[in-house]
C-alpha cells in the first residue's frame, strides 16, 4: 500500500527527496517518515501538488468552511459518492483503519475509567460528535465513519491561507506522515506554494 501510494503521489506530480524513507511504521501512531541520510537544513523533501489535496475546493463543499468541510469530503471520497474514490484509492488505504482513542471506546472500556476525568471528558466528547452527526449533510455516513473522519481531520489537517481551498484547510497525502515521529521529533517546516 505504501508503496502504491509513493507511486501514485509521483505520477501525479509530488515530490520526493531520495533521503525520504516514507511509510515506516511508527509504534501505535500509524505510518511515518524517516531520513535514510542527512539533509541540508531548509532542503526540500517533499511537495505535495494542489491536485493531491484534500479540501473543499470542489462543487457543493465549496459553501461548507475549515474542517467540516474536509470531515464531508474524506467520508464521500471513502464511500464512493463522489465519483473520485478510485483516484484517491492510494492514500485512504493507507489511513488507519481506526484510532486507539476514548471517542472509539466502548461503554464497558470506557466503565474502566470511573471516577476519571478522561472518562468525562470522553463521554462528553462523544455526545457533542453523536449531536454533529446528526447535523451532518451526509446522512448516510454512519456515526463510526463519522468519528473516523473526524478524527483523521483533526489529526493531519493542515491550515495554510495559501492553500487553495476554502479557509486554507486541506489534508496532505504523505506530507501527514511527518506528524508520526519515534525517536526525535522532526524540526520540519512547511509552506504552501504555488505549486503545492
Amino acid at each position: 500500500d505504501v508503496a502504491a501510494l509513493t507511486e501514485w503521489a509521483l505520477a501525479n506530480g509530488a515530490y520526493i527527496h531520495e533521503a525520504v524513507h516514507a511509510g515506516v511504521p511508527c509504534d501505535k501512531k500509524g505510518l511515518g517518515v524517516v531520513l535514510r541520510t542527512a539533509v541540508e537544513q531548509a532542503e526540500l523533501l517533499l511537495r505535495v501538488p494542489h491536485n493531491l489535496l484534500i479540501g473543499a475546493a470542489h462543487g457543493e463543499l465549496e459553501a461548507a468552511e475549515g474542517p467540516r468541510a474536509v470531515l464531508q469530503r474524506l467520508l464521500s471520497l471513502r464511500a464512493g459518492v463522489s465519483g473520485e474514490s478510485t483516484f484517491w484509492e492510494p492514500y485512504l488505504r493507507c489511513l488507519p483503519a481506526t484510532f486507539d482513542t476514548t471517542i472509539f471506546w466502548s461503554d464497558a472500556e470506557l466503565d474502566e475509567l470511573q471516577g476519571s476525568p478522561v472518562r468525562s471528558w470522553s463521554v462528553h466528547r462523544s455526545e457533542e460528535l453523536r449531536v454533529e452527526h446528526g447535523r451532518f449533510e451526509q446522512k448516510n455516513a454512519s456515526y463510526r465513519d463519522f468519528v473516523w473522519a473526524y478524527s483523521i481531520t483533526t489529526s493531519r489537517i493542515f491550515r495554510d491561507p495559501s492553500i487553495p481551498a476554502p479557509g486554507g484547510i486541506a489534508l496532505a497525502p504523505i506530507a501527514d506522515w511527518f506528524n508520526a515521529a519515534t525517536v526525535q521529533r522532526p524540526n520540519v517546516r512547511w509552506t504552501a506554494g504555488a505549486e503545492g
